[in-house]
């Protein structure tokens, strides 16, 4: 008992220091080396998911994940349980891994499907996710620039880039003059300061999308009085 108890706490250890996966019951072997390879697609993808998982109403049905360019040729599997992961964040009681990720899934009747291709997609590698749930679809696309430099390219039909982490602030609106001002002021008086603004729009004078990034949690209180603006639609905040 001793000498298996010592192997086990050597195997955490090696897995928590090194990413190195031995003997696990649900999950392959990874070297560390390969771990180091893949995990800034792993952690795209995890938030990814928890993007789509925060943002997505209604119960998930379907999952769609494409892997472009030399991600393809990886170890896969981490990244599609990461999204899965990320994806469960919110909404669900029992505590969801990347070990039962995939397991999870299948018990929940949700369809995961995974498709690779070599095409680049104006990146070296890149993922894209869509999610169907029972109000309808998201979708997102993102890469790694340079070596772990998360970015997400596109959201819906907009070619918006931000970065996939902290506080931020989702807004759908109108493409109006001030809209962006506005939106400034609320969160001025409020003390929240703006880190990071990507802006996309469909066509001049039609619908558009800002992200902000923010030091602080925005709350229910801003985001209420953000939804009030003339010309914003829906406003959400998501923690990745």
């Amino acid at each position: 008992q001793d000498i298996v108890a010592v192997m086990i706490a050597e195997q955490v250890k090696d897995y928590l220091l090194k990413g190195e996966v031995r003997n696990a019951v649900n999950m392959p072997p990874m070297a560390p080396e390969v771990y180091e390879q893949i995990k800034p697609f792993a952690d795209l993808g995890k938030s990814m998911g928890s993007l789509l998982g925060q943002l997505g109403e209604g119960q998930l049905q379907s999952v769609e994940i494409h892997y472009y360019g030399d991600v393809r040729s990886m170890d896969t599997w981490v990244v599609t349980s990461s999204i899965l992961e990320g994806l469960f964040t919110r909404g669900y009681s029992e505590g969801v891994n990347l070990v039962n990720a995939q397991n999870t899934a299948e018990k929940l009747g949700i369809k995961v499907n995974e498709t690779k291709s070599s095409v680049e997609m104006d990146y070296k590698s890149s993922i894209g996710l869509a999610v169907e749930t029972t109000s309808g679809s998201l979708s997102v696309f993102g890469t790694i620039f340079g070596k772990r430099d998360m970015r997400v390219v596109r959201f819906q039909e907009y070619g918006v880039e931000f970065v996939p982490e902290g506080f931020n602030l989702i807004c759908g609106n109108q493409d109006r003059p001030g809209i962006i001002g506005d939106i400034g002021t609320v969160l001025g008086r409020k003390g929240i300061n703006i880190a990071h603004m990507n802006w996309a729009r469909k066509a001049q004078g039609g619908e558009a999308i800002v992200v902000l990034r923010t030091d602080d949690r925005i709350g229910a209180e801003t985001l209420e009085e953000v939804e009030k603006i003339a010309g914003i639609e829906w406003a959400v905040e998501v923690e990745l």
